[in-house]
């Protein structure tokens, strides 16, 4: 059996308790942080990771020159939080809780345009990879990808679900926990698009034993669904994620999911955002002790899928040659 390990980092300005956004704008994640925690670890593990880059770090000179410096061992990408792209844009903003699936289709495709054109004026070619923020893919999101020849989107949370600002549910429970070529007329689903959905690695062990009529009739609105649930077996997802997993849950989680695909070929996607690692730039990390001790348990995660598993480590749009 052969595993690739697609590492991503969700890369955005400098955030404080519950995510609010710091301002001015700061980047002291980007600029300080990713040099002094991740690097070492990259390069001690032989890591090719992939930065997804909001609007506003590309807007940002001395991120971006952080970011190029690293050459060919990373590939960028790009990750859209609708706050800091135009049209309707707003700098000033100190949350960045807006999803695609709450936009007209018309400024959805304007934003993923604006937020495409400005990449390539910073870094001189077309970003590959892409990732919604808040995981809130809208129905027209893919098609617009592929238009402007995207090759890898990872907006998929296995598992999961989520409910916009506006009421509206991305329902993710009953999607591929692997990489697939989805329907135009329906991204869960298997189809014929060109773009390859590479979904985070998640995985909920009631939803994984769970039949598929019981998935897609569970309304994630209705609470007496959640209650029966619970009721009968109440358990949580496991994200392939050093904030919110130690490593014994993503070995349990990584067997799981070898045990559910049975296939001599495994994918796993690893997020996180690059904010997590830095210390006062988000929710998780409030000093240098909280730091250290974040690097050590991302150093034993990958140590543990080192050590267990045959991994091979790829940028996010080398997936598509191995699918």
């Amino acid at each position: 059996m052969k595993i690739f390990l697609a590492v991503t980092i969700d890369t955005e300005c400098d955030k404080g308790v519950n995510w609010i956004v710091k301002q001015p704008l700061s980047f002291s994640n980007v600029i300080k942080g990713i040099k002094k925690s991740l690097v070492p670890l990259f390069e001690k593990y032989n890591i090719s990771p992939t930065y997804l880059l909001s609007p506003e770090v590309i807007d940002d000179d001395q991120s971006c020159e952080i970011l190029q410096s690293f050459g060919g061992n990373v590939e960028l990408g790009t990750h859209l939080h609708s706050e800091f792209i135009a049209p309707n844009s707003n700098f000033n903003s100190l949350t960045s809780k807006e999803m695609q699936c709450d936009l007209e289709a018309s400024i959805e495709r304007k934003k993923i345009i604006n937020l495409t054109e400005k990449f390539i004026s910073r870094f001189g070619y077309s970003p590959k990879s892409f990732r919604s923020g808040r995981f809130g893919i809208s129905e027209n999101t893919l098609k617009i990808l592929e238009e402007l020849k995207y090759e890898v989107d990872s907006s998929i949370s296995p598992h999961k679900y989520w409910i916009s600002k506006k009421n509206n549910l991305v329902n993710h429970i009953d999607s591929s926990l692997q990489p697939y070529f989805p329907s135009i007329d329906n991204y869960k689903k298997n189809g014929s698009m060109k773009i390859l959905e590479f979904p985070v690695t998640i995985v909920d062990p009631f939803w994984l034993k769970c039949p598929i009529f019981i998935k897609k009739r569970f309304n994630p609105k209705n609470r007496y669904h959640h209650i029966l649930k619970n009721i009968f077996f109440n358990s949580s997802p496991i994200w392939l994620r050093p904030t919110y997993s130690n490593p014994n849950q993503i070995k349990i989680m990584i067997d799981s999911l070898v045990n559910y695909i049975n296939s001599d070929v495994i994918f796993l996607c690893m997020m996180f955002h690059s904010n997590e690692f830095y210390y006062n730039t988000s929710p998780y990390v409030k000093d240098t002790n909280d730091l250290n001790r974040l690097i050590i348990k991302l150093d034993e995660i990958f140590n543990l899928i080192n050590k267990t598993y045959n991994v091979n480590s790829l940028k996010l749009s080398d997936i598509i040659d191995y699918v």
